[in-house]
């Protein structure tokens, strides 16, 4: 006989199914924003360090 979902269960996966994708889409907008200002400053006069930081996106991303 199936055993019926409690309450807390069916939270969990609300949250798994509409709370869980709805993040993804702001982390992966974050990351995106975040690589494409370090593009834009290493455009200009380049910074060792910030050269550095830039490659190591690059790499990453």
């Amino acid at each position: 006989m199936p055993k019926k979902r409690g309450q807390d269960e069916e939270i969990l996966l609300f949250a798994m199914k509409v709370v869980g994708p709805v993040a993804v889409f702001f982390v992966a907008a974050a990351v995106t924003d975040i690589t494409h200002v370090v593009r834009w400053a290493s455009s200009g006069p380049i910074d060792s360090a910030l050269y550095a930081v830039s490659g190591l996106i690059d790499s990453i991303f």
